[in-house]
């Protein structure tokens, strides 16, 4: 299989943005909502987190469940306040863990804060379905121009473990991040927090998925020469090992493009999706390992031709990878799906909808549920569809 499009601009246009067994389900969120993300944690239920405006706290983080009926439950508020931070590419998150506790993060605005940073994150947990939340973490609050965030948390057999961008230790003088991951055990207690890169892309969502040899994260690293692919780090025996590109693609940009990977794991299986404008050439990218991330098959490209980034990923039972990405056609912004196997097997691109256009489209996300597709996205408002899997 070659690097190139497995279909034309041309094709995807031919065809239909969804089918007729496809349903839109509304989401109970204002028509201002956004900073939207789903639980990553496989199974069910599903969660859905949001921000919105509100006229007296300012701005709310609520979140909802979908329910077996196929609708989202009445919201429940997990926090609110004027000290919210609200960022398109820097949402909140909630995650299931397995002895049934939710845990959710999200930024928070120093008051002393000068410019349009000085962030940090909470992390919070609850016991009894949303209804109250305890704080379990804070890092990042003293920060006045700088901030922290980028979270992506993974749910563990025993506790989670967050990964995320900081500022470093000591200031170096310039803008430098570096990719923390912190360790919390069953009673939400942090065990560890270690810097596992030093210098990482500043600004751009981080991903995590296990494997039978620990747990993985993926983000967009930073080179010598500006040089931003992706990379991932391990966790072997209970000790991150040395960060190793996933594909070296090339991409030099004096700046950060705001756009992460997306991973997931089944087993010893391990797929990573992003984007990347290298040679100046955009694309979205997909390569899989079948040993815990230790070596990566060639990258496979998967888009129509003109993507503007924005992915998602999830396994499907035979472990094929369906990638959602942001496409530019004629039409508009549009949410892309695509099926693609090991073996460099692709489906045509399933267009499944409009989205709002730059930033206010924010990063849609995807969920597999049974045989079909759970897709949030922004377009006028908060949008969730069902739609089929693509098939080749």
């Amino acid at each position: 299989m070659t690097s190139q499009p497995s279909v034309t601009l041309a094709l995807l246009l031919a065809c239909a943005v969804y089918g007729a067994d496809d349903r839109a389900i509304s989401i109970p969120a204002a028509p201002d909502a956004g900073m939207y993300c789903l639980s990553r944690s496989g199974g069910v239920p599903v969660y859905l987190s949001w921000l919105q405006p509100h006229p007296v706290n300012g701005v709310e983080l609520l979140f909802s469940r979908l329910e077996a009926t196929g609708r989202w439950s009445d919201p429940r508020v997990i926090v609110s306040g004027r000290h919210l931070f609200s960022n398109y590419a820097d949402h909140p998150s909630i995650e299931l863990l397995p002895n049934g506790s939710l845990v959710a993060h999200w930024l928070v605005r120093n008051p002393g804060a000068k410019g349009p940073y000085g962030t940090g994150l909470e992390v919070s947990t609850s016991k009894d379905g949303g209804r109250t939340w305890r704080t379990l973490y804070r890092a990042g609050l003293s920060n006045i121009e700088d901030y922290t965030g980028f979270v992506s948390v993974l749910p563990l057999e025993k506790g989670f473990m967050t990964a995320y961008l900081a500022p470093p230790d000591v200031a170096v003088g310039e803008h430098i991040k570096t990719l923390r991951v912190a360790m919390f055990d069953a009673n939400g207690k942090r065990v560890s927090d270690d810097v596992v890169d030093a210098d990482v892309c500043t600004c751009c969502p981080t991903s995590t998925a296990m494997t039978p040899d620990g747990p993985v994260v993926a983000y967009r690293d930073h080179r010598a020469t500006e040089i931003r692919d992706i990379s991932i780090v391990r966790q072997v025996n209970g000790r991150w090992q040395e960060p190793q590109t996933v594909s070296a693609d090339g991409w030099q940009i004096n700046g950060c493009p705001t756009d992460g990977p997306a991973l997931y794991s089944h087993g010893s299986d391990l797929a990573v999706a992003w984007f990347t404008r290298a040679h100046d050439i955009p694309q979205v990218r997909v390569a899989f390992s079948s040993d815990s991330g230790r070596h990566f098959r060639p990258a496979l490209r998967v888009d129509a031709g003109n993507p503007m980034g924005r992915v998602d990923l999830q396994f499907t039972d035979d472990q094929d990878a369906i990638v959602s990405w942001i496409e530019r056609t004629a039409s508009g912004s549009e949410i892309c799906l695509c099926r693609v196997s090991r073996s460099g097997r692709m489906s045509a691109p399933q267009s499944s909808g409009l989205s709002a256009e730059g930033r206010a489209a924010g990063f849609p996300k995807m969920r597999i549920v049974s045989k079909d597709v759970l897709l949030v996205w922004k377009a006028d408002r908060l949008t969730s569809r069902i739609v089929k899997l693509p098939e080749y």
